[in-house]
């Protein structure tokens, strides 16, 4: 849903583009002049490139196997080169933020007058910066509609806005002086949150424990938590166990409370005394349609734990201490217990560091957890990012194929040949090279968004070279045979000399521009014609660099190849159907 509009749109123009191209370009070419048909010769000289890429084919079809071999080697070599020295994975990339959230972490029995001093004071610490557009500061329980569940201990949320990127400093600076800042205050927790690119869904690594036996989850929680306090590369750590704290809990011995003659509800309104007061009667205001409540509770100074040993209770005996029959029992304070299908469950959640990916983070806890398992009626469950790169990548990979299977079923259909089928679609698995070697030599990780539709687009911008190729060797191969009675393979080597003869200009054409559209976008350079202004790495351009660099050189890498690998296979099948005298290999 986040992505569609992107292929929406290239849909739209590419149906645009073959309107032009066969309707609306023949008709306003037929209304040009046509300058007088000279006769010259059909071959024409070629060109120095034309000559020196000529004999670098022929040389590879001496060899065609050897050709096929190389790249198959060159494919697996490259995968594995990035798999030791590349970035690794991502969901989205890592794009400068426009805002930023500040947690402000307290604990105790705070008042909102209090949270609001505390919060302040963070405030005047970013209200100092000049790099910040706005500053909204909120102070107490989070909205109804927050798209995730703050820690009970956040006394409030301060979200900052800066100003134009070409006139700040990055934001990981920015909010790195906000850190420093704020440490010297006491009794406060800052946390900095940067906007996160893509859909938002809280911090990226969370882990949700499970079990119907609630004892079980604290200590395994906490045994993961202590490992990943020691994980470099994590910030921001928190969990939702109960904030340290004990509740009251008033025990009363009904048995004796009615022997002495002293019922509940009076018992009750004698306690709320010494806490929220004790309801006594309505009035109604003069202009006002509302009752207004008459409550009656003890001055401030004895309104304490003390006071409840000294309360008394109105009895048919007389009054009475309450401490006869009210026993109290401090407990564990528990504000909140969450379920998810029937079992308990308990999150732990936690952010990384600037330059860090989550990836390699949520890998790294994972195989802890095989050596380290937690207790058997536990079930552990990453949510987060990693859930959310899971579904995506399992989306494209079904998007991916839906993509081949229709590709193949149209190239069958117009081929009526399996072997064309799969040799046009083996250019998209050559493409995957160039890709790998771009994310090497730039120093990207694949995103699993951004890159995964990158490769999807791929495959249909580069099977039109083979498709251009296979296409005009079938047409000449069948001219050749109708022409040369016992064709031999040296006959179909002209042929496919010929036809990357014919097609290499098409192919290069058609590829160049492609590349050099998305040169400033892999670059990231951003040029506003309407104010003649040219800049390099803004925010809106970090979005694409991903997706331009997978097809640029996947483009670059998987048309070079396929000018080469192509004719050597349509060489090597036709050793089947046709003699060789010189035994190409």
């Amino acid at each position: 849903q986040f992505m569609k509009f992107m292929p929406i749109t290239l849909i739209a123009v590419l149906t645009a583009s073959l309107l032009m191209a066969l309707i609306f370009v023949p008709a306003i070419a037929s209304l040009m002049t046509i300058p007088p048909h000279t006769s010259h010769s059909t071959t024409q000289t070629d060109s120095s490139f034309m000559e020196w890429y000529l004999r670098l084919l022929n040389r590879g079809l001496d060899n065609p196997k050897r050709v096929l071999q190389g790249s198959v080697v060159i494919l697996i070599a490259v995968k594995l080169l990035h798999s030791f020295v590349g970035k690794g994975v991502e969901f989205f990339p890592d794009v400068e933020p426009d805002a930023a959230a500040i947690y402000v972490h307290a604990r105790g029995n705070l008042s909102i007058y209090e949270k609001e001093e505390l919060v302040g004071q963070v405030e005047k610490v970013i209200l100092s910066m000049p790099e910040l557009k706005s500053v909204y500061s909120r102070v107490g329980e989070q909205s109804s509609n927050s798209q995730e569940e703050l820690a009970d201990d956040v006394a409030g949320v301060i979200t900052i806005e800066f100003i134009d990127w070409q006139k700040r400093r990055k934001a990981v600076q920015i909010l790195e002086e906000i850190e420093q800042k704020t440490r010297i205050i006491p009794g406060i927790f800052v946390e900095v949150r940067r906007e996160k690119a893509g859909p938002s869904s809280g911090k990226p690594i969370q882990i949700e424990f499970l079990s119907l036996s609630s004892h079980l989850l604290k200590p395994s929680l906490l045994k993961v938590r202590n490992f990943m306090e020691q994980l470099p590369g994590l910030v921001a750590i928190e969990d939702n166990l109960p904030l340290p704290g004990i509740e009251w809990q008033l025990k009363i011995d009904r048995e004796e409370a009615m022997r002495l003659g002293c019922d509940l509800t009076t018992i009750g309104n004698t306690i709320k005394l010494v806490t929220n007061g004790a309801i006594v009667g309505h009035y109604r205001p003069e202009n006002n349609k509302d009752e207004v409540d008459i409550v009656v509770r003890f001055p401030p100074e004895y309104r304490t734990l003390d006071q409840l040993d000294q309360l008394k209770v109105q009895s048919r005996m007389g009054p009475i201490p309450l401490s006869r029959f009210v026993e109290r029992v401090a407990q564990p304070r528990v504000a909140k217990v969450y379920h998810l299908d029937g079992d308990e469950v308990l999150s732990l959640k936690a952010d990384v560091a600037p330059n860090v990916l989550v990836g390699d983070k949520i890998a790294e806890i994972q195989a802890w957890l095989k050596d380290n398992p937690v207790d058997s009626n536990v079930r552990v469950l990453f949510k987060g990012e990693d859930e959310d790169t899971n579904e995506a990548s399992g989306f494209l990979a079904k998007a991916f194929g839906v993509a081949i299977f229709l590709v193949a079923t149209i190239l069958v259909t117009q081929f009526n040949s399996f072997f064309s089928m799969g040799l046009v679609l083996s250019a998209v698995v050559m493409s995957t090279v160039g890709i790998f070697i771009g994310l090497i030599i730039h120093n990207l990780a694949f995103g699993i968004v951004m890159g995964g539709i990158g490769v999807i687009a791929l495959a249909g911008i580069i099977v039109s070279n083979n498709i251009i190729l296979i296409d005009t060797y079938d047409k000449l191969l069948e001219e050749m045979k109708t022409n040369i009675q016992s064709p031999t393979l040296q006959d179909v080597k002209k042929v496919v000399v010929e036809t990357c003869r014919q097609r290499l200009r098409p192919v290069i054409l058609t590829k160049l521009t492609a590349i050099l559209g998305l040169l400033p976008i892999m670059f990231g350079i951003n040029i506003d014609f309407l104010n003649f202004n040219i800049t390099q790495g803004a925010p809106s351009t970090q979005w694409w660099i991903l997706l331009s660099t997978c097809i640029v050189y996947g483009i670059l890498f998987a048309s070079s190849l396929t000018l080469f690998v192509t004719p050597c296979a349509l060489l090597l099948r036709a050793k089947k159907f046709f003699p060789d005298s010189n035994s190409v290999q």
